[in-house]
C-alpha cells in the first residue's frame, strides 16, 4: 500500500508541473513570472521544452544556500516587487513568440557596492581559511545592510521576446535564458558576466606576484586605486592581455631615482617589490620621470600609468604610454596581492585566496 501511495504522490507532482504550461503560449510565459514571484525554481523549469529542461534546471540553479542566506532574502524580496505584462502574442503553427513588458529591481549598484567594500575591509588571510567561511558571510552580510542605506533602489524595465513551442495540446519555453532569469534575480545574472572577469596570466612580467599559467578571477568594477593590478587590452592591437600595476593616477607627477617610487615629490613604498629587491643584483627600475617617457607633466585625466611588478623584463607604460580607464576589463584590489597569491572571488558563497599549488601552470 504504500509503494502505491508514494507512485501516487508521485504523479500527481508530475501532473502538477506539466499543469505550469498552458494551453495558451501567454498562460505558460505567465506561469514562469509567477512562479518567479515565489523564487520556485521548480516550477520555472517546468514551463520550458522537456528536452531542454536540464540545461534549464542549471540556468535557474541559485547560488546561495544556508550560509549566505542573507542574499536569499535579498532576492526573494526583490522577486516580488518584480512586475509584468504580455503585450503581444504571435502564433505560428506550433510555435509562438510572446511579448512582455518585464520591471525589475536593479541589483547590481547594491552587489557590486557590496563587494567593493568588502574587499577593501578584509585582509587576503581573512580569505584563506575555510574555517572562517561563516564570519566572512557574516561580514558580507552586515556590508550589504550597510550599503542598503547608501544605495537607491532602482528598477530595471526591458521587454523581453520569448519563443515557445507547442508539444500536444500544451505550450513550453524553448529556453530559460538570462534576460528572463535577470528579472527574477534583480538583474544577478548579467551581472555576474560584467563584473567578474577570467584570466590566465601568461609571461613573467608580473613575476613574483603573478606566475605564467595562473588563473585569475578579477573584479569589473568603476573604481581602480593605486597598486591595484589590472588587465587591459594589449596595445599593440593584438588579442593579447596584459596585466599589470596601477602605479600613476590621473594628476599625478611619476618620478623613479635610485630604485625608488617618488609621487608628488614623495617617497612611496612598493612592498610587494621586496623579494625582487632583495635577490636582483642590479637595479631593478631605472631612474626616469613621467616627462621624460611620455612628454606629460603629469598623468591625464581618464588615464593611468601602469608598470610591471617584474621591471627587468615588463613592456609596460614605460615603453606604450598611459592605458586609458576605459580599457581596463577587471583589477584585483591592492590589498589583496601582498604576497604571491590568485584572488578567486567565484561564487559568492566562496570568496577567497586560490592557494599557489592549485593554480594551473
Amino acid at each position: 500500500m504504500k509503494k502505491w501511495r508514494t507512485i501516487a504522490v508521485s504523479m500527481l507532482s508530475l501532473v502538477l508541473l506539466a499543469g505550469c504550461s498552458g494551453a495558451k503560449p501567454e498562460s505558460t510565459v505567465e506561469a514562469f513570472f509567477t512562479a518567479g514571484h515565489k523564487l520556485d525554481t521548480d516550477a520555472m523549469v517546468a514551463t520550458a521544452l522537456s528536452s531542454v529542461r536540464p540545461l534549464s534546471a542549471k540556468t535557474v540553479e541559485l547560488p546561495l544556500d544556508e550560509s549566505n542566506a542573507y542574499l536569499l532574502d535579498y532576492f526573494q524580496t526583490n522577486a516580488e516587487k518584480m512586475s509584468y505584462e504580455v503585450t503581444d502574442t504571435a502564433v505560428e503553427d506550433d510555435r509562438a513568440v510572446v511579448t512582455v513588458d518585464v520591471k525589475y529591481v536593479d541589483g547590481a549598484p547594491l552587489i557590486k557596492a557590496t563587494i567593493n567594500s568588502v574587499l577593501m575591509k578584509m585582509s587576503p588571510s581573512e580569505f584563506s581559511s575555510t574555517e572562517e567561511m561563516e564570519e566572512v558571510n557574516q561580514i558580507f552580510a552586515d556590508t550589504m545592510r550597510e550599503q542598503m542605506e547608501n544605495v537607491s533602489e532602482t528598477y530595471v524595465e526591458t521587454t523581453l521576446k520569448i519563443d515557445l513551442v507547442k508539444e500536444g495540446n500544451k505550450w513550453y519555453i524553448t529556453e530559460i535564458g538570462n534576460e528572463m532569469m535577470d528579472a527574477v534575480m534583480s538583474g544577478f545574472m548579467l551581472l555576474s558576466d560584467d563584473l567578474f572577469y577570467p584570466f590566465q596570466v601568461v609571461g613573467d612580467a608580473m613575476l613574483p606576484t603573478l606566475e605564467s599559467g595562473d588563473q585569475l578571477v578579477l573584479i569589473n568594477l568603476p573604481e581602480v586605486d593605486r597598486f591595484d593590478i589590472v588587465v587591459f587590452p594589449a596595445p599593440a592591437g593584438t588579442e593579447e592581455e596584459y596585466v599589470k600595476r596601477i602605479i600613476g593616477l590621473p594628476g599625478d607627477e611619476i618620478t623613479y631615482f635610485q630604485d625608488e617610487l617618488y609621487i608628488n615629490g614623495v617617497k612611496v613604498e612598493e612592498h610587494y617589490l621586496e623579494a625582487l629587491k632583495k635577490d636582483a643584483d642590479q637595479t631593478l627600475t631605472s631612474d626616469f620621470n613621467l616627462f621624460s617617457l611620455t612628454g606629460e607633466a603629469t598623468v591625464p585625466e581618464e588615464m593611468y600609468f601602469v608598470l610591471g611588478d617584474n621591471r627587468n623584463v615588463s613592456k609596460d607604460s614605460r615603453v606604450f604610454g598611459f592605458i586609458k580607464a576605459s580599457q581596463i576589463e577587471g583589477f584585483i584590489p591592492a590589498e589583496q596581492t601582498e604576497g604571491p597569491s590568485d584572488l578567486g572571488i567565484w561564487p559568492l558563497n566562496k570568496i577567497g585566496i586560490v592557494p599557489e599549488n592549485d593554480a594551473e601552470e
